[in-house]
């Protein structure tokens, strides 16, 4: 009967945990907006000609059916870049926010991303990406039409740490969803696996 050493059994212990935490891990998802030659301000610091983007993570797990043809999802967390600068968004504008989705035959696929209480849009806008899109799988693509697709980001701005962020000008914007896929459990019984060879040895 073969026998564990301390270590091993530590070895185990973590391999079967990660075993369960594979199981029931989500894919993680990020949702960017991004805009080149952008004018605004971050807290009290102006920018012009700038690229400005804010990116929204959460787990496809929790992306939900919303309007006819849409989605939804409440992120977990938030950043925004200027240039070089990133900063969180504010926890409390996160808890309260979501990013969205409809498709229209009219106005094709729009992404939004705004807050519930009170409702407001801090941008939405038309996307050259998949009709139907659910939210839960990678893609890119640029504003397409006329229509500016600044809401409230131009007048009450995003909330971040380094203060408020304002867009009031752009050259051009777009959108991307990439998905990082959860570890697969193969990895975890790999662990395992080594584990067992670890504490494995003869009487």
């Amino acid at each position: 009967m073969p026998e564990f050493t301390r270590p091993a059994v530590l070895l185990l212990t973590v391999a079967l945990g990660g075993v369960a935490a594979a199981e029931s891990a989500a894919d993680a998802v990020s949702y960017t907006f991004s805009f080149t030659g952008a004018t605004g301000s971050l807290g009290d610091t102006s920018f012009e000609a700038a690229d400005v983007s804010y990116t929204l993570f959460a787990d496809t797990e929790d992306v939900q059916p919303g309007s006819p043809r849409g989605f939804n999802v409440t992120p977990l967390s938030g950043t925004v870049s200027v240039g070089d600068v990133v900063t969180d968004i504010g926890a409390a504008l996160i808890a309260n926010s979501a990013v969205w989705t409809y498709t229209s035959d009219e106005q094709g696929l729009r992404i939004g991303f705004g807050i519930y209480d009170p409702f407001e849009s801090f941008t939405s806008g038309s996307y050259d990406g998949p009709l139907g899109w659910n939210m839960t799988a990678s893609f890119a693509g640029a504003a397409v039409g006329d229509e500016s697709i600044l809401r409230a980001i131009q007048d009450d701005g995003i909330e971040t740490l380094a203060g408020t962020l304002l867009v009031t000008a752009y050259a051009s914007t777009s959108f991307s969803s990439t998905v990082v896929p959860a570890p697969p459990v193969a990895v975890a019984m790999l662990g395992l696996a080594a584990a067992g060879r670890t504490g494995r040895r003869r009487r």
